[in-house]
């Protein structure tokens, strides 16, 4: 469950969709995309490292969140290819 925004997601949400996020928001995202990866503990030299989900949106937005601590970590988006259709 989305609970908070992390400071680097707020940033990079501003300067890539125009706008400070809401949480309200960022969940209808989340609720509007695919989860593509879940959110994994991974371990490099016996250190744990967390992988997080991934939801891709249909418009092109690519959201990576913590579902361990509920925290959204950052955003990107996806490039427009030749034929108009959105690859990331």
């Amino acid at each position: 469950m989305l609970e908070h925004l992390s400071d680097h997601f707020v940033r990079r949400y501003r300067q890539r969709l125009g706008k400070r996020p809401s949480l309200a928001e960022v969940k209808r995202l989340m609720e509007e995309s695919v989860r593509v990866q879940g959110t994994r503990v991974v371990r490099h030299k016996g250190k744990p490292f967390v992988v997080p989900s991934i939801y891709v949106h249909p418009q092109g937005i690519i959201l990576k969140v913590d579902e361990m601590d509920g925290t959204a970590i950052t955003v990107l988006l996806s490039k427009k290819n030749g034929n108009g259709r959105r690859t990331a």
